[in-house]
């Protein structure tokens, strides 16, 4: 019924050489009824000789602001509630719509958030207990995202106390002590031994190990005096 017809192939970067290959010729004399769409993420991992026969389109993510708008316009989403979605989006509507549906996020997040805000309080051996529990989010790439965003979270309220910016509603009371009795530098070291950890784990360092250094390192800059 249309002029054109349009094929998405997702994910072309992962295809093999060989299907590479052998996809040339239909890209190099398509049919007049054909619009072939390519999306990478490493457009570097297409073959030049398939690069060279298609143009480039290169999309930006959206923002933070933009993702959580249309949360609230097209599916109804409470505001503070596509706030938060849009902040883990990475500025894809896809990922924010399957965040929004996905109960295992929420409930790895609340239970990072829960044993974050109880951290100061809580003996070694507990937090080497949870270092174990956690080496379940491995796969989860949403994992370390959480952790950072709560620490800038308590940087964000030790600076600008009851801000309005605050993306964690329902911890606000907990970020808010939290931030209070800490200084910057000891919030920021906390980021770095998260940056530390996360960094260590792409590096296939035993994550156990690392994430016992990370709560370790936290727990200790929380008891500075």
């Amino acid at each position: 019924r249309s002029r054109y017809k349009v094929f998405v192939l997702p994910e072309a970067d992962q295809m093999t050489v060989a299907a590479q290959n052998g996809f040339l010729k239909t890209l190099e004399e398509p049919p007049a009824y054909g619009v072939f769409l390519l999306l990478a993420e490493q457009a570097a991992s297409l073959l030049p000789t398939v690069r060279s026969r298609c143009p480039v389109y290169a999309l930006k993510p959206l923002s933070q602001g933009e993702v959580a708008s249309f949360l609230m316009e097209e599916k109804q989403v409470p505001k503070e509630q596509a706030a938060f979605l849009g902040e883990y989006a990475a500025g894809t509507i896809g990922k924010a719509l399957w965040l929004l549906e996905d109960e295992g996020f929420l409930a790895m997040q609340s239970d990072v958030l829960e044993k974050l805000c109880a951290l100061p309080k809580i003996n070694t051996a507990t937090v080497l207990s949870w270092a174990a529990e956690w080496v379940q989010y491995k796969q989860n790439s949403l994992f370390w995202e959480v952790l950072l965003l709560f620490y800038r979270e308590v940087l964000l309220e030790n600076q600008l106390p009851q801000s309005r910016f605050l993306l964690e509603k329902e911890k606000q009371s907990q970020i808010a002590a939290l931030s209070q009795a800490l200084t910057p530098g000891q919030i920021r070291r906390s980021l770095d031994a998260v940056w530390t950890a996360k960094k260590q784990a792409a590096q296939n360092v035993n994550l156990q190990m690392a994430l016992e250094e990370m709560l370790l390192t936290i727990k200790g800059e929380q008891q500075e005096e």
